[in-house]
């Protein structure tokens, strides 16, 4: 009995190169305006504080006239104490909101109400600015549920700036945020600008010639 022999097939060789990956087009570079402003001051409503400074004005006239030998006959050196109180107040929480404003540059946001809270947010910090619509808290405020900082006069014009990391707030009892809501009467032009200066954070610094040899 002849043994079967045994026929090898050659399979021809696949010739076809591999596929290479699509190129992904590069990321257009953003273009920023040359002629942007170094500094820019931005109202935040004043009508709440308007009507405090009125309220007060005629609270202490009437604290004035209750202390006063037509009243009470109060000791002169308590009369002083009371009205330093109410003075103190006055400025701090009536008087000295309409004086200030938020600040934005082109490296820093400075949040400001008053003497009573300034916070300087680095826009390296902040991953994003935007407008919201909601029923926000009004006052210097933290949201019970979540990370949120309210820093508001008003319930419109409202302005949300997310930042990269939790921060710290020592003149809001030194609470943790990585939201800050804010009023900005210039709603648009605020987010604008803030849009524009945070595109510098965003591009990429080209390398200089000693460091790409």
């Amino acid at each position: 009995m002849k043994g079967t022999k045994a026929h090898l097939v050659k399979m021809p060789v696949s010739t076809k190169e591999p596929e290479e990956p699509p190129e992904v087009p590069p990321k257009p570079v953003p273009i920023i305006p040359m002629d942007l402003p170094s500094r820019v001051d931005f109202s935040y409503s004043k009508r709440l504080f308007f009507q405090r400074f009125y309220l007060q004005i005629l609270l202490i006239a009437l604290v004035v006239l209750l202390v006063s030998p037509l009243f009470l006959d109060v000791p002169l050196i308590w009369a002083a104490v009371i009205l330093t109180i109410f003075v103190v107040y006055f400025v701090l929480y009536s008087l000295s909101p309409l004086l200030t404003t938020h600040t934005l540059t082109p490296d820093n946001l400075i949040l400001r109400q008053g003497l009573y809270f300034r916070s300087t947010i680095p826009l390296g910090e902040i991953d994003s600015v935007e407008e919201i619509e909601e029923y926000a808290k009004v006052g210097v405020k933290f949201a019970l549920t979540h990370k949120k900082l309210y820093v508001t006069a008003s319930r419109y014009g409202l302005v949300q700036i997310r930042i990269k990391e939790p921060k710290r707030f020592p003149l809001a009892l030194g609470k943790e945020a990585d939201t800050i809501v804010i009023d900005v009467e210039n709603r648009l032009r605020f987010v604008e600008l803030a849009n524009l200066f945070l595109l510098r954070y965003e591009t990429p610094t080209p390398a200089s010639p000693d460091q790409s040899s």
